[in-house]
Order: structure tokens, then C-alpha cells, then sequence
């Protein structure tokens, strides 16, 4: 076996890794040369063949899409069993069926890493295309990519990159934890009234005891909740301009 095709064959193995994970997925076939190399979820060889023979029906049957150097398609198929993609991606055809969103951001993560454009991780630049995530929730397998989980519509604000571990935004950009505007104005506004709360405390107790001292004691729960939402980060994605910033900061 030569090296290209040891590569070609490695890249096959990881693609089908990757679908046979995904959720959202029914049903999956990879096609090379007319033959159908890997399938899955629940089929059989004979439901690869029916599928392959489709797939090729359909793509010599359609024109092409050109961007730029590139010939690439996604053609809608509706059959009697079911609605199909199918997708042609050099001499690699996919067909899949499942949820139209996740199946339209699976053929384009696996056309990008195909292609060598994938999306990298911007701290260790590995290609995470097709290195499926799980939604917040950690239920539900997913494409790198997506905005929010289709299932439980729970927002996708970052991921962990499965090389080194740092967060990610499904733009590719990398996320950093930081007190936000709306933070600072809360933690300030909040510091003021504690402030306030105590003084008057204190010129009460002049006054009454008792008086002064509930006032001091919901400064002190004030001052607690003060320090706690202070403390509180959210994840921002940093621009383009903020990661040249950022790098001249290390450097």
C-alpha cells in the first residue's frame, strides 16, 4: 500500500469514526469509486449497496457547485424511506439521514478537513473539524460548530479543546474568562449600598442598638454577596484584533 493510500484510508477511518458518533445521525454510508468503503447506524451490507448505488444515481445526475478550485454539492433527496443528503467531496461521496442541521454541518466539518482548511484550535492549532463535542447538557454528541444543542436548545458559549483542554468558540476563536461590564457595574453598585448600609448602621446604633445592629448585619450579607458576584467570570470570545493583542502580551 502506498503512502497516499494509507493516508486516504487513515482519513476514511477517522470520517467514519466521526459519523458513527454524532447524534442526529439515522443513518450513514461513505462511497468511494461507486462502492460503499464504511457505513453505519443499523445498516447492513445490503442497505450500503442500495444507498451507494443512490448516492452515485443521484450526484451524476446533478451539476455541479463551484467554489473556486473546488467541486463540491449537498443534494436534498426525498425517497419513500426517508430524506436523504448526499454529498460529493472530491472522490468521496457521503450520504446521510438524520436531523437536517446537524447532517448539513457534518458534511461541511468533513469537507473542511478533507480539504486541509479545517477549523484549528487557536491555542495548540490541532484541527478540530471532525472531533465531535458534547452540548452543555453533556447528553448529546454533536458537530464542532453548532450554536446550540438541537435537542435540548441549550446555547453552546464555548467547548474544551480534546488536545489541551482550553476553551474554545465554535467560531474557532478562542475564549477567555473575564469580569464583564455588566459585572463591574453590579459589583460597584452593590459596594456603594454596602457602604451606605454600614454607615447607616453605624450612626444608628447610636441610637438603637437593635436598629443599628440589623442594619450592620445586612451590610455584612450585602458585602458577602458583593465579593461573590465579583468574583463571578463569563467566557468572551476574543476577536482577531484582541488575539494580536493578547499574543504581544505573552510574548
Amino acid at each position: 500500500m502506498s503512502e497516499n493510500d494509507r493516508n486516504k484510508q487513515d482519513y476514511l477511518e477517522q470520517i467514519n469514526e466521526y459519523l458513527s458518533r454524532i447524534d442526529g445521525i439515522n443513518e450513514y454510508i461513505i462511497v468511494m469509486e461507486g462502492f460503499p468503503i464504511y457505513w453505519g447506524k443499523d445498516i447492513d451490507q445490503s442497505r450500503a449497496e442500495e444507498l451507494s448505488a443512490l448516492a452515485t444515481d443521484v450526484i451524476n445526475s446533478t451539476s455541479f457547485l463551484r467554489e473556486g478550485e473546488e467541486e463540491y454539492m449537498i443534494v436534498t433527496l426525498e425517497t419513500s424511506k426517508g430524506l436523504f443528503s448526499v454529498s460529493r467531496i472530491g472522490d468521496l461521496m457521503v450520504l446521510l439521514k438524520g436531523d437536517a442541521e446537524i447532517i448539513r454541518k457534518a458534511l461541511e466539518n468533513i469537507r473542511l478537513f478533507i480539504n486541509e482548511r479545517g477549523l484549528k484550535c487557536p491555542w495548540c492549532n490541532n484541527d478540530l473539524s471532525i472531533k465531535p463535542i458534547k452540548c452543555p447538557s453533556g447528553k448529546h454528541v454533536l458537530p464542532f460548530g453548532l450554536y446550540y444543542c438541537p435537542y435540548c436548545h441549550t446555547k453552546i458559549e464555548y467547548i474544551k479543546c480534546p488536545y489541551c483542554n482550553k476553551p474554545v468558540s465554535p467560531h474557532g476563536n478562542p475564549i477567555v474568562f473575564k469580569r464583564t461590564k455588566e459585572t463591574i457595574v453590579t459589583t460597584t453598585l452593590f459596594g456603594i449600598i454596602t457602604a451606605l448600609m454600614l454607615f447607616i448602621g453605624l450612626i444608628l446604633s447610636k441610637v438603637s442598638i437593635l436598629g443599628g445592629s440589623i442594619s450592620v448585619l445586612s451590610a455584612t450579607i450585602l458585602g458577602i454577596l458583593t465579593y461573590m458576584v465579583s468574583r463571578k467570570k463569563s467566557p468572551v470570545e476574543l476577536t482577531r484584533r484582541e488575539q494580536n493583542i493578547e499574543g504581544r502580551n505573552r510574548s
